[in-house]
């Protein structure tokens, strides 16, 4: 059986479990909701070696749920209607008292009967009590689940997180946190999810329902998709070929190719090019590429700093598609193709081993072409109308990034260095600061400082909501900013745990010694604050040991108050802030990696 996963769904606080099977003898058992059908299936335990996935759902059904409930239950079918065929799944309903449950074995095959006894109990559902999950997770654990999705609002304490621990010692069961409202701090979910391989990820209720709001491809009977196409896929080829002359739909368009992206399983690899004039624009990996969360995230960049210029042509784009070796490639177009194109891929897929799918973007004039390469390459075509475009941008939105680093707290400070080292990087850390503030969210707050060894300068206003003005003025005080003196952060850090920060984010050129590791234990004594450190990196060969060791302490400080380390070149940076993308961050989460830059001395 392949690794095992966990899908929290995060979305209240309470306990009152219901669930769509019941466990062994011994267990205490309340009779099914009035009116819900029993499976009729088999509902024998599932076979070991081969099975499919054992997939359990726990979703939150305490009082505090009621006004998440009428959206989530058409989320919860979808996700149960599209399991695969080969899954043995079980759904339970939790709040306060002893978990609820049709009759039968703890796990049912995925039977088109079983999945609509499953839904019928979802529609029965009405959320009452407290949140108590501990019972329902001991019953989920006991399952040996290879996903468990648990979904609540996220506002829990420590105590199921740490039942989550004991229960899942030895990490074979990965946890997805799925909630449904923005979490003031979700560091501690993600945290929970990430130390199983599983993900985090907020429900949009307001959009349009779909089963991938909550169920991992693995998981799916979909495949891997782009556009709506789905294909089950070991290895994925994405070759976007939209120009300039398309501007409006290249945003929708890099959403819909980050949703697939984000969709894949770590089981499988990706490739992602996107067509210029003469070759292709790739992700700095440049090639088939695992598709864990460190190549996820920088098919994102690569993304959000892509800027297509002028006309385009798919033909080298395709050439270096095709030498990945895919089992599918996907061909997202809004141009004239050339007659050239259906030949050309005839050439590279003269075995018809790669599927090739093609999608063309608001009816283009190449649609014929694209037809005729899907229908020759045993594949499909799609038409996506201008609208549909326009839908992929009303999914869940992305958060925030700093450097890379997701910015998910409700109150956050920035906290810049302005020593006189930072002078030649500080143009690129202002653009780069300038971005994520217009990425905050409206219901984020915001306050910016920069350090020196003198006092702190200080975004007027304080703690401000992300609002246009906020955000504007936010900018010409950043654009104000001289770099000048020596470095000393202690005054900066008081002044930003002043202002009651969810997160604090440091900006160093020189990293931090073992008397600021001293001042955030008294600080950050209860480490509620996340302080995520960016630090500016010089190759180790040019550095000395005490500079070593600054480096060693730095991120020893970002692990001890629950942050990330970031480690970022200055030509690195540079590309960041648009004169390219990054070839390489180095986020860290604790110790750190062989090679790994460090900081240059300080002035």
């Amino acid at each position: 059986m392949g690794p095992r996963y966990v899908l929290l769904s995060a979305l209240a606080a309470g306990v009152l479990v219901l669930g769509v099977a019941a466990t062994g003898a011994g267990d205490d058992i309340i009779a099914a909701a009035p009116g819900v059908a029993e499976p009729s299936e088999d509902t024998t335990l599932p076979p070991s070696g081969d099975a499919g996935p054992r997939v359990v759902f726990l979703v939150d059904a305490s009082g505090s749920m009621t006004d998440f409930m009428v959206s989530l239950k058409p989320r919860l079918t979808a996700a149960i209607r599209h399991l695969r065929t080969d899954a043995w799944f079980y759904i339970g309903f939790f709040s306060q008292g002893e978990p609820q449950a049709l009759t039968g074995n703890p796990l049912i095959p995925a039977t088109d009967a079983n999945k609509e006894a499953a839904c019928r109990l979802i529609e029965s559902v009405k959320p009452k009590g407290q949140t108590v999950p501990e019972r329902a997770l001991r019953r989920a654990f006991a399952l040996r689940p290879d996903a468990l999705y648990l979904i609540t609002d996220g506002e829990m304490d420590a105590s199921p997180l740490r039942a989550i621990s004991q229960l899942n010692g030895h990490r074979t069961t990965a946890v997805h946190l799925r909630v449904t409202a923005l979490v003031s701090d979700p560091t501690f979910l993600i945290k929970a999810a990430r130390e199983t391989g599983g993900t985090y990820r907020w429900i949009d209720l307001d959009g349009p329902a779909s089963h991938t709001d909550l169920l991992m491809p693995e998981h799916s009977d979909d495949g891997v998709g782009a556009f709506g196409v789905v294909d089950r896929a070991e290895r994925v080829a994405f070759v976007c070929d939209v120009s300039t002359a398309d501007s409006d739909i290249i945003a929708p368009v890099k959403c819909g190719l980050r949703q697939a992206i984000e969709g894949l399983s770590p089981r499988q690899r990706f490739y992602l090019a996107w067509s210029r004039v003469s070759g292709a624009h790739e992700i700095p990996a440049k090639g088939m590429t695992v598709a864990d969360a460190s190549a996820k995230g920088a098919a994102g960049e690569f993304l959000d700093g892509l800027i297509p210029l002028g006309q385009v042509s798919p033909v080298g784009a395709l050439e270096r598609a095709f030498q990945e070796k895919p089992d599918v490639l996907f061909l997202i177009s809004s141009s004239d193709i050339d007659v050239a194109v259906p030949h050309q891929v005839a050439r590279l897929n003269a075995d018809h081993r790669v599927r090739v799918h093609t999608i063309g973007l608001r009816d283009p004039l190449g649609a014929d072409r694209l037809r005729e390469i899907a229908s020759a390459h045993n594949g499909t075509y799609t038409a996506v109308s201008e609208e549909e475009l326009l839908a992929q941008l009303r999914r869940r939105p992305r958060a925030a990034t700093f450097f890379g680093l997701p910015v998910t707290g409700r109150r956050v400070v920035f906290a810049i260095s302005r020593a006189g080292s930072m002078t030649d990087s500080m143009e690129d850390a202002r653009t780069v600061l300038k971005q994520t503030i217009e990425q905050l969210a409206a219901e984020q707050q915001f306050h910016i400082l920069f350090w020196t060894a003198g006092p702190t300068m200080e975004k007027p206003g304080g703690m401000v909501p992300a609002t246009p003005e906020n955000r504007k003025a936010a900018f010409e005080f950043v654009d104000s900013i001289i770099p000048l003196s020596q470095t000393d952060p202690d005054h900066a850090l008081h002044t930003a745990f002043a202002a009651k920060p969810d997160e604090i984010f440091l900006l160093t050129s020189g990293g931090f010694g073992s008397r600021v590791s001293h001042l955030l234990e008294t600080l950050n004594r209860d480490r509620a604050v996340a302080v995520h450190i960016v630090q500016l990196t010089w190759p180790h060969a040019s550095l000395r040991d005490s500079d070593r060791e600054r480096e060693r302490i730095t991120k020893t400080i970002a692990m001890e108050n629950r942050g990330v380390y970031v480690g970022i070149g200055p030509r690195d940076l540079h590309r960041l802030a648009g004169g390219g993308e990054p070839q390489r961050t180095g986020a860290e989460v604790a110790s750190p990696r062989q090679g790994e830059g460090s900081a240059a001395p300080l002035p």
